[in-house]
């Protein structure tokens, strides 16, 4: 397997224990669902990474745009001419403790190869759990896949420990936001729901898509509207998974499919 290290095609990477993503979280990545060989959905990504660094105060040496031409050239490089994912991390490339010596950014690229070359529904529903013990702020830093995820370990091991198959996560009111690892959609009486940012959750790529091509009303959901809720479902670059099984989610994998 081949690497892109800042530009760089590699065959191993090393990493100093003065990383900075090491030391202090202090980065951001992209995860991205790949079909015939191209990253699905790449505008919507560039548009979220740019938004991040901006909050992150990461300064990219060149456009994000080239970034992701380098994606696609290193899917080309390890023969991911299918369906993949691809994972591209930044870092403060710096020195200094909590307060960086400059705002540079360093970056990796990884690339995988899957059997899927579309997006795909599993045969069952899912079992979820509440993780009630911490809580995600309401904040923009909340929005933003960050390399410091804890929160999101600490509640899929709540998860494993109840031999559920995931976690939903509420925020400092207690409304429903997410996953571990996915935005939440819920649908009731024929209306589609979801979450708003401002509510802390993942700004989803394939969350805004939904929101694009779907009637969707972007609202606070509270743990009683997601219990009784006439269908659930989860969206991440994985594809959608049931919570509580419906039309709705396979209405919307059938029109995701038709993008490809």
């Amino acid at each position: 397997m081949l690497y892109n290290w800042n530009g760089n095609i590699v065959q191993k990477v090393s990493f100093t224990h003065n990383n900075r993503s090491f030391k202090y979280g202090d980065g951001l990545f992209e995860s991205m669902r790949v079909f015939n060989g191209k990253i699905f959905n790449r505008v919507a990504h560039e548009n979220r990474l740019e938004k991040s660094l901006s909050v992150f105060k990461l300064n990219l040496e060149k456009p994000i745009s080239r970034v992701f031409d380098e994606v696609e050239d290193l899917l080309v490089k390890n023969d991911v001419s299918k369906g993949g994912f691809a994972r591209l991390m930044l870092y403060r490339d710096a020195q200094g403790g909590y307060t960086p010596s400059n705002n540079k950014s360093a970056y990796l690229i990884e690339c995988s190869k899957c059997n899927n070359n579309q997006f795909e529904l599993q045969e069952k529903p899912i079992k979820t759990v509440f993780f009630t013990e911490h809580k995600k702020p309401c904040s923009k830093l909340s929005n933003i896949k960050s390399n410091n995820v804890l929160l999101y370990v600490l509640a899929s091991i709540h998860a494993k420990e109840l031999s559920a198959d995931d976690a939903i996560l509420l925020n400092e009111k207690g409304n429903v936001i997410e996953s571990t690892n996915a935005n939440l959609f819920v649908v009731k009486e024929g209306k589609l729901y979801t979450p708003p940012l401002a509510d802390g959750p993942l700004d989803g790529t394939l969350r805004n898509v939904i929101l694009q091509c779907f009637e969707v009303k972007e609202r606070s959901v509270s743990i009683e509207d997601y219990e009784v809720a006439d269908e659930v479902f989860l969206t991440n670059a994985h594809g959608i998974r049931l919570v509580k099984e419906g039309v709705k989610a396979k209405e919307i994998i059938k029109h995701l499919n038709s993008l490809i």
